[in-house]
Order: C-alpha cells, then structure tokens, then sequence
C-alpha cells in the first residue's frame, strides 16, 4: 500500500487488489474508501498527486508504464510506456502560477 495525503483526502495503492482509492479521512475515524481505478491496473508501486491542478499520477511496474487522470473521475492516460523496467516511485512538482 502507498499513501499520499491531499486537504482532508488519503490516496493508496493495494497492490493485492488491483485497485487505487481514495477516502475522506478525519482524525479519529475511518475512511470513507472509494476505488478511483479498478481496471486495467497491475502493480502500483508508486503514486503522486499534484494538488494544484488535480491530477493523480502512477506508475505500474507490471504493465511497465506511467500512467496520469483528473480527479476524482476524468479520462486516464499513458504518459510512459517505452524502455521502462519496473517503474517505482514517482514525485509531482507541480507550479500553482
């Protein structure tokens, strides 16, 4: 599982279901998970966000690729896919102005 925290919201991976959530998280509760991705997804190792503009970023080491989506429901897209072993980790800069 990975974790980014955005304003109130947790983002992971579970790699054991193929999945990408979200939930509304507060302090002393639980989070009302859910799934932002369900298909099409292998092993997500690695996922940013960048708050600025609502994007979600991930990488998937068993289709070996990069892929991005609008949040919370707009279209996803591979932005790397060539010469690529196992991509893991991913950060976002992202510039607000």
């Amino acid at each position: 599982m990975y974790v980014s925290l955005s304003v109130g919201r947790v983002y992971w991976s579970d790699i054991g279901r193929h999945k990408i959530s979200y939930g509304q998280c507060l302090r002393g509760s639980s989070c009302d998970a859910k799934d932002l991705v369900a298909d099409l997804i292998d092993t997500v190792d690695g996922i940013a966000v960048d708050h600025a503009n609502q994007v979600l970023y991930w990488t998937d080491a068993g289709r070996q690729l990069i892929e991005v989506m609008k949040i919370p429901s707009g279209p996803r897209s591979v932005i790397v896919w060539n010469n690529l072993d196992s991509p893991r980790a991913i950060a976002v800069h992202s510039d607000s102005g």
